[in-house]
C-alpha cells in the first residue's frame, strides 16, 4: 500500500475526500496516526488502530489564510471570494486558469479535478463540464444546505429558456420531483406540459401531456419501438384510452369511462362493450372466437348464479318479455344442418344426424302434420288427443299381427290372445296390497296364510277385475281397501273379483266369483238341475265308481249293503248320555263308580236302535232312565263285577223297548 503525502510533507496527512466511502475505498487500511479531511462531514477522520476502522474525530477541517498550499496553480489575485471563510491570498494556487471575472464569479475554463467541500456565498459557477472523478464509483453530490431544510422546500431547481425564465425541473427536500412543475406535491414524480408531435421517435418513452396530431390529447404516457409500433394511455378528462398510436392514426384497444369498459369499440355506452369475438375459460388465448361471437369452455348461466348445465336459463314469469328462450320466425336453412333448431310461422323444426333430416316438433294442442310422422324406437306419446279413425296398413279392427287394434263398427276389439300381467307371492302370514297398476293375475304359493287387500275403488274403473288363485295350503283372505272381508279362499281355490262401485271402501264395491271345486284329471261333473251339497268343514262326500245314488227323501231298496254303525267308547264316568246324532253304539270301559244311564239325546225315529255296553271292575250301583222299558225281567240294581252289562234298545215311537243282560 502506497500513501500519498500532502505538500506540507506530513506522511500521516492523507488529504481531502468528499465522503467517508471515498476515504475507505482509497485507504481501507492505514498506519497509526493517519488522518484525512472528509468534505461530507466537514471534519477530520483518524485511523483507530484498536478497531481497525476510520473514526470521525468531530474536529473541524482547517481553513486558515496561511500555509494552505493544497490547491496548486492559483495565479490570480483579488475578487476570489466565492469560497466562504477564505480571507487570504497567499499560497492559494489550486484552480489553474482562473481569470478573475469579478467578485463572486468563477469560470473554470478547463476541466478541473478537486477534492473537498467548497461553499459559494454568492455568484455563479460557469463550467462546460463537471466530472465527479475518474475512478470507478466516482460521483457528484449536490447539497442544497448544510443546515435544516424544510420538507416542502426546494432543494434543487433546473431552469432553462431566456436567462433561466423557464423552470424545467424541481426537486424538493422531501424527494418529490417535478418536471414542468415548480411544486410537485401529489406524488414522487409530477409531470406537466408537453408538445404536439407528428412523428413518433423510435425506442421512446414519454409521460406528460400527449397532444398527438392524430387525435389523442390529454395527460398520459407513451412507449414506442417505432413510428407504427407504440402503446399509449391518454386521459382526456372524460375517458382513458389504451391503444396503438402511429404517425398518422390511433387505434384504441380499450377505453374506460364512467359508464364502463369498451374493448375495440370506442367510448363505452354499456358496462362492457366488445367489438369482435370473445373467448372465456380455457378457450381464452388458445381458440379464436367467431366474428362478433363468443366461445365459453364452461357452463353459462343466464339469470342464475349456479349453472348446472352447459346453458342454464332462469325460469320465466307471467310478465311479458321474461320468457326463458324465444325464437324469431324466419326462413329455414336451404340445407338442413344436424342439430339445428329453427322456427317458421307456427312450427318448430330440428334436424337429426341420420341423413341430416329435418323433423317437426309435435305439440299437444291440436298439432297438424304434413307427410309421414315417424315415432322413433323407444319414444312415446303421452296422452295424445286423436280425432277421427286411424287408418292405414298399420291399423286393423281384425286380429292382425303387428298392427294397432281398432274397434269395429259395434265397438268390439279382436285379438288372438290377450297377454295379462302375472304376479306370484309366497304366503308368509303377511299382507299383499294391490293398486290400480297391479297385474290381473295374482297367484299365491306356500303353506301358510296371507291377506290380500284390493285397491281403493275410486282409483279404478267399473268392471276392472283381478284373478286370484290360491295354490297354497293355507287360506288367502281377500279384503276391500277398508279391510272388509270379500272372500276367503281355501287352498287350491280361486276367485275373480270385479269392481262394481267406484266409491266406498267396503265389500259392497266388489263382486267375487268363488270357485272351490277340484275335479280330478279326466273327470267331469254334470248337473242338469240344482246341485246342493251341505256339510261342515272337513266333511267329505264320496261317490261310488258305479251304481245308483240313493236320495234321503226317496224310497229305495238297498241290496247286499253293509250298514256300519256309529260307535262311541269312553272310560268310567258317573253318567252315560247317548247322543243319537253322534253314535248308535255306546261302549263304557272300566266302570269304577256308580252309573246313571240317561235318556237318549236327539229325536229318534221308529225302529231306530241303540246299544249300550258297560264293563265293571267291581259291582256298581246302576240307575236307568224310565224311557228304557225292560223286556222280560227288570233291570238289575247293580252291575256284576268282572262282567259286561248289555242293553239292546229299539224305539217304538214312545219308548225304548230294551233287551238286557247283566252277566255276559
Amino acid at each position: 500500500m502506497s500513501y500519498l503525502a500532502n505538500t506540507a510533507g506530513n506522511p500521516n496527512d492523507l488529504g481531502y475526500f468528499a465522503t467517508q466511502a471515498a476515504l475507505v475505498s482509497a485507504y481501507p487500511i492505514a498506519v497509526p496516526g493517519a488522518f484525512a479531511v472528509v468534505g461530507f462531514t466537514d471534519s477530520i477522520w483518524v485511523w483507530d488502530e484498536d478497531t481497525m476502522t476510520w473514526v470521525n474525530s468531530g474536529q473541524s477541517a482547517p481553513i486558515g489564510p496561511t500555509g494552505y498550499t493544497g490547491y496548486t496553480g492559483y495565479t490570480g489575485a483579488g475578487n476570489f471570494t466565492g469560497f466562504t471563510g477564505y480571507t487570504g491570498t497567499t499560497g492559494f494556487t489550486g484552480y489553474t486558469g482562473y481569470t478573475g471575472p469579478g467578485a463572486g464569479d468563477m469560470v473554470l475554463a478547463n476541466a478541473q479535478t478537486n477534492t473537498g467541500a467548497k461553499t459559494f456565498a454568492t455568484g455563479t459557477l460557469i463550467s462546460p463540464d463537471i466530472v465527479g472523478g475518474t475512478a470507478v464509483g466516482s460521483n457528484i453530490i449536490y447539497k442544497s444546505t448544510t443546515g435544516v431544510g424544510t420538507t416542502a422546500g426546494i432543494a434543487h431547481q433546473f431552469v432553462g429558456g431566456t436567462n433561466g425564465a423557464t423552470v424545467a425541473a424541481t426537486i424538493l427536500n422531501n424527494g418529490n420531483v417535478g418536471i414542468g412543475v415548480t411544486n410537485p406535491t401529489i406524488g414522487a414524480l409530477q409531470v406537466s406540459g408537453g408538445q404536439s408531435f407528428t412523428t413518433i421517435p423510435t425506442n421512446t418513452s414519454a409521460i406528460g401531456t400527449m397532444n398527438s396530431t392524430t387525435g389523442w390529447s390529454g395527460q398520459g404516457f407513451l412507449f414506442s419501438t417505432g413510428a407504427n409500433n407504440s402503446f399509449s394511455m391518454v386521459w382526456n378528462g372524460s375517458a382513458a384510452y389504451f391503444g396503438n398510436v402511429t404517425n398518422t392514426a390511433q387505434t384504441p384497444w380499450y377505453v374506460i369511462n364512467g359508464t364502463g369498459l369498451s374493448i375495440g369499440s370506442g367510448v363505452s355506452v354499456n358496462k362492457l362493450d366488445v367489438s369482435g369475438g370473445a373467448a372465456f375459460g380455457t378457450y381464452g388465448g388458445v381458440n379464436t372466437a367467431p366474428t362478433n361471437g363468443i366461445i365459453v369452455s364452461g357452463n353459462v348461466g343466464i339469470g342464475t348464479t349456479s349453472p348446472s348445465a352447459v346453458l342454464h336459463l332462469k325460469a320465466g314469469t307471467a310478465t311479458a318479455g321474461t320468457g326463458p328462450i324465444k325464437l324469431t320466425s324466419g326462413t329455414l336453412l336451404t340445407t338442413a344442418e344436424a342439430g339445428a333448431i329453427e322456427f317458421l310461422t307456427d312450427a318448430y323444426h330440428a334436424t337429426i344426424t341420420t341423413g341430416a333430416a329435418r323433423r317437426t316438433f309435435a305439440f299437444l294442442e291440436s298439432p297438424t302434420f304434413t307427410g309421414t310422422v315417424t315415432i322413433p324406437t323407444g319414444a312415446s306419446i303421452t296422452t295424445p288427443v286423436l280425432t277421427g279413425i286411424p287408418t292405414g296398413s298399420g291399423v286393423a279392427s281384425a286380429a292382425t299381427a303387428s298392427t294397432l287394434a281398432s274397434r269395429d263398427a259395434n265397438g268390439n276389439i279382436s285379438a288372438d290372445s290377450i297377454l295379462q300381467g302375472y304376479t306370484t307371492t309366497a304366503t308368509a302370514a303377511g299382507t299383499t296390497t294391490l293398486t290400480v297398476n297391479s297385474t290381473y293375475l295374482q297367484f299365491f304359493t306356500g303353506s301358510t296364510t296371507q291377506t290380500l287387500v284390493l285397491p281403493v275403488a275410486s282409483t279404478l274403473v267399473l268392471g276392472q277385475q283381478f284373478y286370484i288363485r290360491n295354490n297354497s295350503t293355507g287360506a288367502v283372505t281377500i279384503q276391500s281397501s277398508g279391510t272388509n272381508v270379500v272372500r276367503t279362499l281355501a287352498g287350491n281355490t280361486r276367485a275373480i273379483v270385479t269392481c262394481i262401485l267406484a266409491s266406498g271402501t267396503d265389500a259392497t264395491s266388489w263382486s267375487a266369483m268363488y270357485v272351490g271345486i277340484s275335479i280330478a284329471d279326466g273327470k267331469i261333473l254334470t248337473a242338469s238341475n240344482t246341485l246342493t251339497l251341505a256339510g261342515t268343514d272337513g266333511t267329505t262326500q264320496t261317490f261310488q265308481a258305479s251304481d245308483t245314488i240313493v236320495g234321503r227323501a226317496t224310497t229305495d231298496t238297498l241290496t247286499n249293503k253293509r250298514n256300519q254303525p256309529r260307535t262311541n267308547s269312553t272310560t268310567t264316568a258317573g253318567t252315560l248320555a247317548p247322543d243319537l246324532g253322534t253314535a248308535n253304539v255306546y261302549y263304557r270301559t272300566t266302570q269304577t263308580e256308580t252309573l246313571t244311564i240317561s235318556a237318549p239325546i236327539g229325536t229318534p225315529i221308529i225302529g231306530e236302535t241303540l246299544s249300550i255296553y258297560v264293563d265293571s271292575v267291581a259291582a256298581q250301583t246302576l240307575t236307568i232312565n224310565s224311557t228304557y222299558k225292560a223286556f222280560g225281567s227288570a233291570f238289575p240294581a247293580t252291575t256284576t263285577a268282572g262282567k259286561t252289562f248289555m242293553m239292546v234298545c229299539q224305539f217304538n215311537g214312545t219308548d225304548w223297548k230294551t233287551t238286557h243282560s247283566s252277566a255276559i
